[in-house]
């Protein structure tokens, strides 16, 4: 949630991002907003708590869910069908690995996910971008930038999770952008996910924990001229060169 404030602040190009506090509010909003809308919790990671709303009626549920009992961050039927669909698509052992252990945390949960807070008393909601197959992520490490497109599967609206990538096109304006966000807010690493609207690319969220499992297979990156390296990478380690690198100049 605070990154909508922060990016706005910058005037960073983003989907256009609604947050309420207060449920008299949220619900004057629903009743005169259009649908559908993309409804979030602040906690969650690739597409988990992302949840499309569409109508007023379903809005009204969610809204009544919000400022009530609230919502458990971490939903073990969500994850488990999440491995069962990677299983599906990829017929593996290590699909099938998954399942099984998510089978096991589905009967015995990890004590840890007990403790944490329901989320509860807002609503953080953004437009929904129609017929989108793809959305960009960027990762900026320092002057580097690692990006692929994340593809959207079939009976979904989100690219996060789903397991397909397209490395190759990925678009300029995107890496541009997230150079120029990441120099505003001085930070040292930050990843973008990007989706295209009628007016370009837009940025749907930001994180500094992304994960770097996901660009294992990246073969080079781009500085801010946008010029091109070609290479065999591990980010984390470009992230410890620059903190070495900073550590030698003071």
């Amino acid at each position: 949630v605070g990154q909508k404030y922060l990016l706005e602040s910058i005037d960073a190009p983003m989907v256009k991002s609604y947050v309420f506090y207060e449920k008299d509010r949220a619900k004057k909003w629903i009743e005169n907003t259009s649908f559908p809308k993309v409804f979030k919790l602040r906690s969650g990671a690739g597409s988990y708590n992302v949840f499309l709303i569409k109508d007023k009626q379903q809005a009204l549920k969610y809204l009544n869910q919000a400022f009530g009992r609230g919502f458990f961050p971490h939903t073990k039927l969500a994850v488990l069908k999440e491995r069962i669909w990677h299983f599906k698509k990829n017929r593996d052992i290590k699909s099938l690995f998954k399942i099984s252990f998510g089978l096991y945390r589905y009967i015995f949960p990890n004590k840890i996910y007990k403790n944490l807070p329901r989320e509860r008393n807002y609503i953080y909601a953004q437009d929904f971008i129609p017929n989108c197959d793809h959305d960009v992520r960027i990762y900026i490490i320092g002057d580097r930038a690692l990006g692929k497109k994340r593809l959207v599967r079939e009976g979904d609206f989100r690219a996060s999770g789903s397991g397909m990538f397209d490395w190759s096109d990925v678009p300029k304006e995107c890496i541009t952008k997230a150079f120029e966000v990441t120099s505003n807010i001085k930070a040292q690493s930050l990843a973008f996910d990007f989706v295209k609207d009628k007016d370009g690319y837009k940025i749907v969220e930001i994180s500094y924990v992304a994960s770097v499992r996901a660009f294992l297979d990246a073969k080079g990156y781009w500085n801010k001229d946008l010029e091109w390296t070609e290479e065999e990478l591990r980010a984390e380690y470009f992230i410890i060169e620059d903190v070495l690198e900073k550590i030698k100049s003071t």
